[in-house]
Parts: C-alpha cells; structure tokens; sequence
C-alpha cells in the first residue's frame, strides 16, 4: 500500500507516477508541488494498493536536493 499526491487544476483533481510510502512524504511532495506552479490551487493525498515507488520525501530530498522554486529563462 502507498500513497499518491493530487492537484486540483481548473477544479479536477489530477495525479503523476509518484507513489510515497507514508501519507507525510505523499504530503510534503504535494505541498512542495503546489508552491512552485502557479496553476493548482489544492493538493491532497489519497491511499492506493499500489506499492511504493519513491522512498520516504526525507530520502528523497537527501538524495536529490529540493526541488527548484524558480526558472531562468
């Protein structure tokens, strides 16, 4: 059992690929997600059967670093 992180955009709520393995890390991604686009307006977890496919949001921003809150163009 994982968990997914949703948007709302344009009053529907729409998710990606990523599966957390806690309701905290699905959290911190949608709330990380929701403050760098302009477009949702909400986020909010929902549980699925599907197993984890991201480690924990902690291991993940360790490993990678936090997301970029801004674009250079």
């Amino acid at each position: 059992m994982g968990f997914r992180m949703e948007v709302r955009v344009d009053g529907k709520w729409s998710r990606n690929g990523q599966v957390w393995p806690d309701y905290e890390s699905a959290d911190a991604a949608g709330f990380d997600l929701l403050n760098r686009w302009f477009v949702p307006d909400a986020h909010r977890v929902v549980e699925t059967d599907e197993p984890a496919n991201y480690p924990t949001w902690t291991e993940h921003v360790a490993k990678n670093g936090l997301p970029a809150k801004s674009v250079s163009l």
